[in-house]
């Protein structure tokens, strides 16, 4: 099943470490790609270290691989992103205490 969302992350909002999981299914296709609209998003990588964060401007395009970590992180101000993929999806967080 395809699926699009647009999510709009307001100023300053963070989404923890997380990765797409397609569930009990295990299938391998849920591959999400992403093209923020405006803003930049932040984030890669399970441990949040912003030294190692990039930005993605509005008008870059990028893909999230299942079970890849990352963050969502709108530091310079909101942010719309359109995503896109073949689902089902789902979200695991990394360190759901965190």
């Amino acid at each position: 099943m395809r699926y699009l969302a647009v999510v709009l992350c307001a100023a300053a909002a963070t989404v923890c470490a997380h990765a797409q999981d397609a569930g009990i299914l295990k299938l391998p296709q849920d591959i999400e790609f992403k093209g923020p609209l405006s803003g930049a998003p932040f984030g890669r990588g399970e441990t949040w270290d912003e030294s190692k964060f990039t930005a993605y401007p509005a008008g870059t395009f990028y893909s999230e691989p299942q079970k890849a970590p990352h963050f969502t992180w709108a530091k310079d101000g909101d942010v719309v992103i359109q995503i896109t993929g073949i689902g089902p999806s789902g979200k695991t967080f990394i360190k759901p205490a965190n």
